[in-house]
């Protein structure tokens, strides 16, 4: 086999295990075991999948993924964990797969396969992340079944014609470069989404005091903001007096807004939304007429808000370690 298909395996077998790095690798274990898959020479180091401790390693790891795939938000818990192991889990394969060659052909192996997992990871995680903000789970589902069938069907296309497969993953390449600025957002969110939900294990909340004032109800379900989102909301609103917050993220209903980072604050009595977009802090208020409603979920990364003003529906993921998890808020907002 020459560079030029040594390479395109590399890259292909990056593209599938950062979608799914078990299932590649149980598939070429069993295929190896069973003799279902006759590899050239090249790749005769990848014999060490078919035995036996790699083979239950490779089971555990695919029948949790294959369950935890299948659940939202623990779907997106589970890709944010495998940030960096499926590119890792990928070099690995591909580098033993290259075998003795020299230290430059490694590098490039390990190079193309590491970042071909990594893309495929991101495009697959802030895919299921914005799916996971619908209140529906057959679409969460029928994305899990696919990857379930494209890994087997492009584990075949890489060992049997690895440049075809380099030429999909060329063409993944060019529409993720296109979507990269979104995927990174999502990602960012997720990523963000994982550490405030380890720290909310570590951070005491207060129980919502019993009593009609809302300043004092929405103090235990808020926290104080930062310097620079005070004066942003002072730009907006020069007079505003009392200002309480929940860190959250915009998904849907706030426009160029959407996925940003930022909080969702009480100022006074009304309600305003400080993220972040192209590193610049931007506003939005939101009207808190007689009419708006909320309603709260709870959810494992984040617990989602859906805020009813204006005759539209305005979607918030809320971060775990926000006191409360905003409940309270959600709450405070019905009476508002």
């Amino acid at each position: 086999m020459n560079l030029a298909e040594l390479l395109s395996f590399a890259t292909g077998l990056g593209l599938l295990a950062g979608v799914r790095l078990y299932s590649v690798s149980l598939a070429l274990g069993v295929g190896l075991r069973l003799g279902w898959i006759d590899l050239d020479p090249q790749y005769s180091a990848l014999d060490i999948l078919a035995s036996w401790p790699l083979l239950g390693l490779s089971a555990f790891g695919f029948v949790v993924e294959l369950a935890a795939d299948k659940i939202p938000w623990v779907d997106s818990a589970w890709d944010a964990l495998h940030t960096f192991i499926r590119p890792i889990g990928a070099s690995l394969l591909a580098v033993t797969a290259a075998g003795d060659v020299s230290p430059g052909v490694q590098l490039a192996v390990i190079m193309l396969s590491g970042g071909a997992a990594t893309l495929s990871h991101s495009a697959k995680a802030a895919t299921r992340l914005v799916v996971n903000q619908s209140p529906e789970p057959a679409s969460n589902v029928a994305l899990s079944l696919l990857g379930d069938v494209a890994a087997p069907i492009g584990l075949w296309l890489t060992l049997s014609h690895p440049m075809v497969m380099a030429g999909a993953a060329a063409v993944f390449f060019a529409i993720f470069l296109f979507a990269a600025p979104f995927v990174f957002r999502v990602l960012r969110l997720q990523t963000l989404g994982l550490l405030r939900l380890v720290r909310s294990f570590f951070v005491a909340t207060e129980d919502e005091p019993e009593t009609d004032d809302l300043e004092a109800r929405l103090r235990s379900a808020g926290e104080p903001v930062e310097d620079e989102i005070l004066e942003k909301i002072r730009e907006l609103r020069p007079g505003v007096r009392s200002v309480v917050s929940v860190r959250a993220a915009a998904t849907a209903g706030l426009g160029g807004l959407r996925h940003a980072v930022g909080r969702l604050c009480l100022a006074d009595e009304e309600l305003i939304f400080v993220g972040s977009r192209w590193f610049r802090l931007r506003a939005e208020p939101i009207a808190l007429d007689g009419g708006a409603r909320s309603s709260l979920s709870r959810g494992l990364l984040f617990n989602r808000l859906t805020i009813r003003s204006d005759g539209r529906d305005l979607r918030f993921l809320v971060f775990k370690d926000a006191p409360a998890g905003g409940a309270t808020l959600a709450s405070v907002l019905d009476t508002a």
